[in-house]
């Protein structure tokens, strides 16, 4: 009835009687969640995650959790490799992960690797060519960039242009 801090009082009378489990980690995370304690509810699944590591819908809560509170990119890319264990040909997934990797200082190789699959998969997708883009830019593969970043430019939507827009100048600038 929204009274959530009681309710994890509730939550956690009921775990000193039948102990932690998935289901009072979920209500952990969701009632925390539904506080905006944003803190809170990434605790209680990397807590959970601690115990069981397998559970993908943790894994997704995780990856969720740090994409709305923007956590830096060397988590996002843990949070990302993880799940893609469990969905090794979402696209989306490796996306995600190799821009992770790419904005983290991470393994480049892989990241391309992975952006690779995403655009030969999909090669209209205006997300996955701006990463494979911005991948080559960091590489210092100017001209596979500018290549990719105009492809992602013709595929751009409303919803895409504005950062996209943003890469397609840093990597032009190259070539002036």
């Amino acid at each position: 009835m929204g009274d959530y801090k009681k309710a994890l009082a509730l939550q956690d009378r009921l775990d000193s009687i039948m102990g932690y489990n998935a289901m009072s980690a979920m209500q952990r995370y969701r009632l925390n969640a539904l506080m905006k304690n944003s803190k809170q509810a990434i605790y209680e699944v990397e807590r959970y995650l601690e115990e069981d590591p397998d559970n993908m819908q943790f894994q997704v809560f995780r990856a969720q959790l740090y994409e709305e509170t923007q956590q830096p990119p060397a988590k996002m890319a843990v949070a990302y490799e993880a799940l893609l264990r469990f969905e090794p040909r979402n696209l989306m997934i490796m996306n995600n992960l190799a821009w992770a990797l790419c904005m983290s200082g991470g393994d480049l190789e892989r990241a391309e690797q992975l952006s690779r699959t995403t655009i030969m998969s999909a090669p209209t997708n205006p997300v996955y060519l701006d990463t494979y883009a911005w991948i080559m830019y960091q590489k210092r593969d100017y001209k596979s960039a500018l290549f990719y970043i105009q492809r992602a430019m013709e595929h751009a939507t409303p919803e895409t242009k504005g950062e996209i827009t943003t890469h397609y100048k840093a990597i032009v600038k190259k070539f002036r």
